[in-house]
Parts: structure tokens; sequence; C-alpha cells
């Protein structure tokens, strides 16, 4: 019971300080710098793109960026609107509604829907039930225990032409910080099956993120700030370029050469 303890305290050290290191990397974004390439070292080398393999510290690191959730809690610690810009509760805070912004696009070109959302929050309490694994928000789902495929919502998760809807059997006041963490980010549906919610491509991302993949190597991972992604939606004068390099000796050697 101790060592299960001990693991579970250093995945939550791991978390915290992934939280910690991006905290940073966006913040760095509204300081007056005068290059567009930001250089880091991720001490862990990421292997999928899947938002619910988020718990890796890598993934955190390297792909956070490129994928958005309804809310974000990274500037200045605060709560503010990303794919949704606006949200309110019940009194009771069980039932919460979020307005989705008009015009959000993935990298692709393709539009960023309530449905595809929706779809997006339904995967993952799927994948969670049928892996015995609790978020601590997805399984208090009305009808969480009845979610048998990706594209047949749960009671709990619907949706209109601008909202995303969800009903929770319990109050749930700090939704908006669980739900601004990389796990419950929004991915394009291609990019996992309709049904089993499976991935079906480690080395792909479509961004839904400010960010988009543009190179990655055994070596390092190039982000690309999006050319389609509203300007309204980021921060005062953002990096163009981050290179995320897996071996300390690589940074060293570019810091020293630039």
């Amino acid at each position: 019971m101790n060592n299960l303890k001990v693991r579970r305290l250093s995945k939550y050290v791991l978390l915290v300080l992934a939280g910690a290191f991006f905290f940073i990397l966006i913040n760095t974004m509204n300081s007056n710098h005068n290059e567009s390439t930001l250089k880091v070292w991720s001490l862990r080398t990421p292997s999928s793109t899947d938002p619910l393999k988020y718990d890796a510290l890598a993934h955190h690191i390297c792909f956070r960026s490129a994928y958005a959730s309804l809310v974000s809690e990274y500037k200045l610690g605060a709560i503010g609107g990303a794919i949704a810009d606006s949200w309110s509760s019940s009194p009771k805070m069980d039932l919460w509604k979020f307005h989705i912004r008009a015009n959000l696009v993935f990298a692709n070109g393709d539009a960023i829907t309530p449905k595809i959302i929706a779809t997006n929050l339904n995967r993952a309490a799927y994948v969670m039930k049928n892996s015995g694994s609790n978020s601590g928000l997805l399984e208090f789902l009305v009808g969480f225990e009845k979610v048998d495929s990706v594209d047949k919502l749960a009671k709990g998760i619907s949706y209109d032409d601008t909202y995303v809807y969800l009903q929770f059997s319990k109050p749930i006041p700090d939704l908006l910080t669980k739900i601004s963490f990389g796990l419950y980010a929004i991915a394009h549906p291609s990019q996992f099956d309709s049904k089993n919610g499976q991935w079906k491509d480690d080395r792909k991302l479509i961004s839904s993120g400010p960010y988009e993949i543009a190179s990655w190597t055994g070596k390092s991972l190039i982000l690309r700030l999006r050319a389609n992604y509203p300007t309204s939606n980021l921060l005062r004068n953002p990096y163009k370029e981050a290179i995320i390099y897996f071996s300390p000796d690589d940074i060293w050697r570019n810091f020293k050469s630039s």
C-alpha cells in the first residue's frame, strides 16, 4: 500500500511540474522578448499525441500548446476562455453550459463545433469507463455507467448550435479548473475511432490550439504558431516557434551556437 501511495504521489508531482513548466512557457509569451524562437528541454520523450495520455509528463509539455480545451488556467493562474468564450452553472453547480466561440477551426480548416466537443468529452468518458480509470470529473456525468460507444453520448452530455451542456449527478464546483486540464483537450474526430475511441496515429496531430507540429524527430519537436489561429485568443507578442529538445546536450549546443 505504501508503494502505491508513493507512485501516486510521484505521478502527482510530475503533473504539477509539467503544469508549472507550461505556465512559465506560456507567460514568457507575454514578455518583451526579441527572439521569435523559444528553445527548451524536455526531460521526457513523447510517444503519443493522444490527449488521453496527458498524464505522461512529456505529452503535457510537448503538446499542450497544440491542443485547446474549453477553458484555460494558464494565464496568470486565472480561468480564461479558450474554445468557450462564456459559461455558467446552475445554483447547485451540477449543470454547466459553455458557449462555444464562433469561427474556430482546427489547423486543417475544419470547424470546431459543439458536436465535436461533445464527442471528445464522451470519448474520454467511454475510454475511462472501459479502463476503470477515474478522473474526478467524468465519472460523475449523468449516465456515465451506460456509455457504450464514443458516438452515443452519455445522458449528461448534450449540445446545440452554440452550446455544450454537462449534467452531473453531484455538484462540481471546481469543474472549470478540472476541465482546463489537457486530458479534456479537443482533438479532431478523424484522429480516433468513432466507436471504440482508439487513437489512430500516435505521430499525427491536427491542432485545435495555437501551435502545430512542424517537425518531430528522435532529437527534437518543433512547434509553430498557426497562421489560422485567431489572434484574439493569443497572448501579446507570442513566440512564432518553439523547439523542444529531448537531450540536454542538444539544447546546450544550440544555446551556445545561437
